[in-house]
């Protein structure tokens, strides 16, 4: 069946937008291809776009100069949101990410001192060290899943670099449930039951967060 794409109805305020279907909006288009709907986004309407998935509006912000005007010049007009929140929280906690106002600049003080030109050069040798102890596994000639192996490596170098443990008999345990979580943020935009409701993608969700935790 073919549906014909309608433009929802726009104020003169309201962000240009693609054409969406009536009562879906674009969540067909989104979840055809997410990187491809806001890279066309993007290109097609301008760097301020706006559009509806799952039943909320969305704003895209593609320049620069807005994105730094929204989260650094202006950053106390805008606040993360609920739908965010929920995305983050129960992985990263009530921190950095997720928080706002004043707690949020206390923990941005307390971790400016992480991000000094001598602790950037420190993240540096543990990031060439791992690469370097990857490569080595590698023979000519061999077949290597170039995915599964970026995917390890970058969680050796999280690990080490920010937590300052070794991972190195996990990184299949900790990649499984990576997957799941960001799985699950993807499609909370559109899920309309609560975390708590004991849906399968909520259990998966809810068992791959304890193994993060532990």
């Amino acid at each position: 069946m073919s549906l014909s794409p309608l433009r929802r109805d726009r104020t003169d305020d309201e962000p240009p937008g693609p054409p969406e279907l009536p009562g879906l909006g674009s969540t067909v288009a989104f979840l055809r291809d997410p990187l491809a709907f806001t890279t066309r986004c993007a290109r097609e309407y301008g760097p301020v776009t706006s559009y509806t998935v799952g039943g909320r509006t969305f704003y895209q912000i593609d320049d620069p100069a807005d994105i730094e005007d929204v989260l650094v010049r202006r950053n106390e007009l805008f606040a993360k949101g609920e739908l965010f929140q929920e995305m983050l929280n129960r992985v990263v906690g009530d921190g950095l990410l997720t928080s706002e106002g004043a707690f949020w600049r206390r923990q941005r003080h307390l971790v400016q001192p992480t991000f000094t030109p001598e602790r950037l050069a420190a993240y540096g040798e543990v990031m060439t060290g791992a690469a370097e102890a990857t490569a080595a596994r590698w023979s000519d000639g061999e077949t290597r899943d170039v995915h599964a192996d970026m995917s390890e490596l970058t969680l050796k170098i999280v690990a080490s670099a920010l937590f300052g443990v070794e991972i190195e008999d996990q990184t299949d345990v900790v990649g499984d449930a990576l997957d799941v979580v960001m799985a699950r943020s993807e499609g909370v935009m559109l899920d309309l039951l609560p975390e708590w409701s004991p849906t399968p993608g909520n259990r998966r969700y809810n068992r791959a967060v304890a193994a993060l935790d532990a």
